[in-house]
């Protein structure tokens, strides 16, 4: 994952209730804010690789996310 269009497009695959992904959003999206910071920026993209894995490890096991309620 290298943008936020790659991102929005797997969001359903995180558990938005954990605390740790909170973070990784509010992050990203405090950085992005700030007209001094770029998705490409190393920092931005951490975030996106953490995310990419949860998200992977959720594909793997076929898992989606809805308001927070696993199906």
């Amino acid at each position: 994952m290298k943008n936020l269009t790659d991102l929005f497009k797997k969001l359903r695959r995180l558990d938005l209730s954990k605390q740790e992904v909170q973070d990784s959003l509010y992050r990203i999206s405090d950085w992005l804010t700030d007209e001094e910071h770029s998705v490409e920026d190393s920092y931005i993209q951490n975030q996106f690789e953490f995310l990419e894995k949860l998200i992977s490890s959720a594909e793997k096991s076929n898992i989606y996310f809805f308001t927070g309620v696993e199906k």
